[in-house]
C-alpha cells in the first residue's frame, strides 16, 4: 500500500493541532498533505471544492469512488466530520454518511484542552483514503509515545473483494469530545461511529458497519491486545503476526472489504508505539510497518501501519 507518511516534524509542515475553536488547525493539515503538499511532499491527490469560515469539504482523487468528507472546525477539541455521496456547496450535499439521525456528534479530535498547547498529528495518505492518527493529550516532545489517549480517523475506499461496490467508502470517527474512537476496535456488531454510504447492494442510504479481525483468541474488542496470544516476537517465525482488519454490513454479515494498509497485529500489545519493523514473509515481506496506539490508556489497542 503506497502511502505517503506526513507528520507533524517534518520540515515545512503545517502547524500542530490544538483544541482551540475556529482554529482551523485540522483543515489546515489535510489541505496541506491532502490538496497542497508541503516542503518536499507531494499532495496525496485530493481537491478541497468548497470552503467556508471555518469549514471545508475534501473530495477523494483519481481511482476513488469520489466521494465528500465536509469538516467544521467550530467547536472546541474536535471537528464535526460527515461524508457525503456529493456536494454542490459547503452547506449542500446529498446522501450523507451518517445521517444526522445516526450520529449527530461524529467527530475527528484535535486535543483534549481548549488552548493552543501543540498534539502531534500524523496522516497516512493516497487518493482514495487517508489515516489520521493524533495524540490527543501528548505534547510535541512525546511525539508518537503512548498517552492517555491517541484517537484515529479515517475516511476512504476500502479495498474490497466486491469489484462493482461503488459505495465503499468508510468514515469512522470518534463521538462526543473525540476521545472515544473506534478504528481501535473490533466490535462485533453495529458500530456507533463507522458508516458507509449504502448497502452492499448499493441500495438505501447510509448504513452503520462492523469490523472484525481474523486474529485467534480476540476475545475482546481491541484491536492488537490480544489475551493469551503468542509471545512478540512469535516464537516459531521470529516475526510480528498481524491479520487483516475487515468490514461487514452488519445486515447479513456480508464483506465490504478491508481497511488498506493498516493491520491487527495477532499479540498482546507488540513492541512499542512508533516501532518501524520490516515484514519477513507472505505478502508483506519487504514492508515497514509502524505500530501505533489508537484508544485510550484504559483500553489500549495498537495497529501496525504500512509506511513508506
Amino acid at each position: 500500500m503506497p502511502y505517503t507518511l506526513y507528520r507533524w516534524d517534518d520540515p515545512g509542515a503545517p502547524a500542530p493541532l490544538n483544541g482551540q475553536s475556529n482554529a482551523n488547525t485540522l483543515i489546515n493539515v489535510l489541505d496541506a498533505c491532502l490538496v497542497t503538499g508541503y516542503g518536499a511532499k507531494a499532495p496525496a491527490g485530493w481537491s478541497k471544492p468548497f470552503t467556508a469560515a471555518n469549514q471545508a469539504a475534501f473530495r477523494q482523487g483519481a481511482g476513488s469512488n469520489g466521494f465528500y468528507l465536509h469538516l467544521d472546525a467550530s467547536p472546541l477539541w474536535h471537528d464535526k466530520v460527515r461524508g457525503y455521496e456529493s456536494m454542490t456547496a459547503i452547506d449542500a450535499g446529498t446522501n450523507p454518511f451518517p445521517t444526522v439521525a445516526q450520529r449527530s456528534d461524529l467527530v475527528a479530535a484535535r486535543s483534549s484542552s481548549s488552548d493552543g498547547s501543540g498534539r502531534p498529528w500524523l496522516v497516512a495518505a493516497d487518493a482514495r483514503r487517508f489515516f489520521l492518527w493524533m495524540n490527543y493529550q501528548g505534547t510535541l516532545a512525546q511525539g508518537l509515545a503512548s498517552t492517555t489517549y491517541q484517537p484515529a480517523f479515517f475516511f476512504g475506499d476500502l479495498e474490497s473483494p466486491n469489484t462493482g461496490d461503488a459505495f465503499n467508502t468508510l468514515i469512522s470517527g470518534g463521538i462526543s469530545n473525540g476521545n472515544s474512537t473506534f478504528l481501535g476496535y473490533a466490535s462485533h456488531g453495529a458500530s456507533n461511529a463507522e458508516f458507509m454510504p449504502r448497502n452492499f447492494a448499493g441500495t438505501g442510504g447510509a448504513v452503520a458497519v462492523m469490523k472484525t479481525t481474523h486474529v485467534p483468541f480476540q476475545s475482546t474488542s481491541l484491536i492488537g491486545a490480544v489475551a493469551n496470544a503468542p509471545a512478540f516476537p512469535d516464537p516459531v517465525t521470529g516475526s510480528l503476526l498481524l491479520s487483516p482488519i475487515e468490514v461487514f454490513d452488519t445486515s447479513g454479515c456480508v464483506s465490504r472489504g478491508v481497511l488498506p494498509g493498516i493491520w491487527a497485529p495477532g499479540h498482546n500489545l507488540p513492541g512499542s508505539p512508533g516501532d518501524v519493523l520490516t515484514g519477513v514473509n507472505g505478502p508483506l515481506a519487504g514492508k515497514r510497518l509502524m505500530l501505533l496506539d489508537v484508544a485510550a490508556a484504559s483500553s489500549r489497542a495498537r495497529i501496525a501501519l504500512e509506511i513508506p
